[in-house]
């Protein structure tokens, strides 16, 4: 087993950095949704500066980034992303997909979450509130997610790599309130037809460590946070996670194993955020 977690570990370190495969990224950032979405002003286009520094850095082609900020964001267009990368990627290609948006839980739709709720990314097009006129059709959730990715792992194959970062939020208040106050990304507000519909008791639950499987990429997803808690901007406008994922990865021109740098990110957002309230979730298939 051990032999096994090296070659994972090697592999991933080797497609990250210096290998005849391709590096792609898609940033999604959306800073700002319709007035009349419901959905408060974030630090977004922050983000995709950053990370877009970032992934150049560590020899990504600026050819194969693809950016969605705000009215580029729609459900639509970000699926449709996710299925360009699919045309694309070849056997042993690194993927990088991040999300930097509000969040939102929404009333589960298939019966597959202990807590009756789907995580979902708020895109662009996407209302706060239920309403006959809106069923929650461009919101993206989770269940969504993972249907996208699957072909892209199938097409990178078992030598490729894939990340998802998530600097999104899925259940506190959505509020930006007044200069110095704290900005938080996503909703107290569960997305359902019912009104006041209240979360299943999950205590003690969490969600399942990822399984490799065979002929798929591995899989690494960094959330900023857990699904039922805040998740705070920085101060200096930019989103914890990403700012945190970022100052780690520009320290090193080789990346080291995934739980170093993991956990580095961790005791960065923790440095930044000097609150301890705000626990980042991270899931891997390199083990």
């Amino acid at each position: 087993m051990k032999t096994i977690k090296y070659i994972l570990i090697g592999l991933f370190m080797f497609h990250l950095y210096g290998y005849a495969g391709e590096k792609r990224a898609l940033i999604v950032a959306i800073a700002l949704y319709p007035e009349h979405s419901g959905w408060k002003p974030i630090n977004a286009d922050n983000d995709a500066t950053i990370l877009l520094n970032t992934l150049k850095k560590k020899g990504f082609s600026e050819r194969n980034i693809t950016v969605l900020r705000d009215s580029m964001a729609t459900k639509q267009q970000i699926t449709a992303a996710f299925q360009s990368l699919e045309e694309v990627a070849e056997s042993g290609d690194f993927v990088f997909i991040h999300f930097s948006t509000h969040g939102q839980q929404m009333e589960d739709d298939d019966g597959d979450e202990p807590d009756g709720l789907d995580e979902a990314i708020v895109c662009y097009d996407a209302q706060m509130f239920y309403s006959p006129e809106y069923e929650g059709e461009n919101h993206l959730r989770d269940d969504e997610i993972d249907v996208l990715l699957l072909p892209i792992r199938k097409k990178l194959g078992e030598t490729g790599n894939v990340i998802v970062s998530l600097d999104a939020c899925h259940s506190e208040s959505t509020t930006r309130g007044e200069e110095g106050e704290e900005v938080v990304r996503g909703t107290a507000v569960v997305f359902s037809p019912n009104p006041g519909y209240i979360r299943k008791n999950t205590d003690g639950i969490s969600k399942p460590p990822l399984i490799q499987e065979r002929g798929l990429a591995p899989i690494t997803e960094l959330a900023a946070s857990e699904s039922n808690k805040p998740n705070y901007e920085y101060k200096e406008g930019y989103g914890s996670l990403t700012y945190a994922l970022c100052a780690v990865w520009d320290k090193y021109d080789i990346l080291p194993e995934y739980d170093v740098w993991s956990e580095e990110i961790k005791q960065k957002m923790n440095e930044i955020l000097q609150r301890p309230v705000q626990t980042p979730v991270f899931r891997t298939t390199l083990k």
